[in-house]
């Protein structure tokens, strides 16, 4: 009796607690929406999906194990992502879908509307893709119909290599290229030398993101948009480029005997004063750049040439920043205390005595007051 009478209470028990779970089962839809993510697996549930209104970005992942053909008009709701473990979304010919946002394998036989593009597998545009955002963004190496793809102001195509013959293939499709919107990303994960001449195009952006000194070898030139480094870089070949963005001092530009550098720009973080940088940019013949500080350490130099005609001085301006004003007495003051941390780019001795001093201080700042009581010539 004891027996039955613990089976019963057992039974309840379990009753009790599976009336307790309907609720949470009831509602396990909110719960993974709450998470931000729904998994699809066909079509079907997709336009299920698609017919609700949700109250933050959602990204819709179809998870089926076959291709899901989307074969009637659809129109997603606004911050809603369709996206893809793998397998292929095709958009049937005849088809219009209208959504935020795709990030997955696509085919597109019909019209795709969107705000923003991505793939990191393939992108097969035989009917039409209007993007509605500056650019669309893809990883991988080929896109079929990139002609078809309207209203993006730059098409990126992204790609990781680990050698020079890979950055070579890359160059192959870069030189094939005939989309002007077409911009490459490359980075290079893994160490190799340039050993050959190279050309990238202005429109390529590379990454050097291996832990050890790349290097150009002699002969060889490497042409490219923009380059960013992580380590070293030793030019004994020649190098020609658009801009380059060094960090110091976690990387340096090497120019070897017989190496050659031509940048368009070149910009340099974490170096906080004007001699600093040119320590550090030491290889360079830095009369042929304007030297431009765009914050406190961070510093762009515009290349001008060696014939380019000279950059009118303005007397006073100690800071070379092209304006006299109170930042120059400053600057002239903080010279006058610490004359290695604060170098000054004009001829200060206002006075004429022969030294720097406070009085020079004092005449350039009554001089940026009233001009022309207190001339400077």
């Amino acid at each position: 009796m004891q027996k039955k009478l613990i089976r019963i209470m057992a039974l309840i028990l379990c009753a009790v607690m599976l009336l307790g779970m309907i609720p949470l089962i009831a509602f396990a839809d909110e719960m993974d929406f709450e998470s931000g993510y729904y998994y699809v697996s066909n079509f079907e549930e997709l336009k299920e999906r698609s017919s609700k209104t949700y109250g933050q970005y959602v990204t819709l992942i179809y998870v089926g194990d076959e291709e899901l053909l989307i074969t009637e008009d659809l129109t997603l709701p606004e911050n809603t992502v369709i996206s893809s473990w793998g397998n292929t979304v095709r958009i049937a010919e005849g088809v219009t879908v209208n959504a935020y946002d795709v990030m997955c394998p696509l085919i597109v036989d019909g019209t795709l509307n969107c705000m923003n593009l991505t793939t990191d597998t393939f992108l097969d545009v035989n009917g039409t893709v209007n993007v509605q955002d500056k650019f669309v963004y893809y990883r991988v190496y080929t896109v079929e119909g990139v002609e078809n793809i309207k209203g993006a102001a730059s098409i990126i195509y992204s790609f990781d290599i680990t050698s020079f013959d890979e950055l070579k293939a890359v160059a192959a499709e870069i030189q094939a290229q005939t989309d002007s919107r077409v911009r490459y990303s490359i980075f290079a994960w893994e160490h190799f030398d340039i050993t050959e001449s190279i050309d990238l195009g202005m429109n390529s952006y590379i990454d050097f993101g291996c832990s050890e000194m790349t290097t150009i070898v002699s002969g060889a030139k490497l042409t490219v948009g923009a380059l960013s480094l992580y380590e070293d870089l030793t030019v004994c070949g020649e190098l020609e480029v658009g801009e380059i963005h060094l960090s110091a001092p976690n990387n340096s530009l090497v120019i070897a005997e017989g190496g050659s550098v031509k940048a368009d720009i070149i910009t340099v973080q974490d170096i906080y004063e004007e001699s600093g940088l040119k320590e550090y940019l030491s290889v360079l013949d830095l009369t042929q750049y304007q030297i431009n500080k765009l914050a406190d350490d961070f510093w762009e130099l515009v290349y001008v040439g060696a014939d380019s005609p000279e950059v009118e001085v303005i007397p006073g301006d100690m800071d070379g920043d092209g304006v006299l004003n109170d930042k120059d007495v400053a600057q002239l003051l903080w010279h006058t205390l610490f004359p290695e941390d604060y170098p000054i780019s004009a001829d200060a001795d206002f006075n004429g005595d022969g030294k720097v001093d406070d009085e020079d201080v004092a005449y350039l700042l009554w001089h940026t007051l009233f001009p022309d009581e207190y001339p400077i010539n």
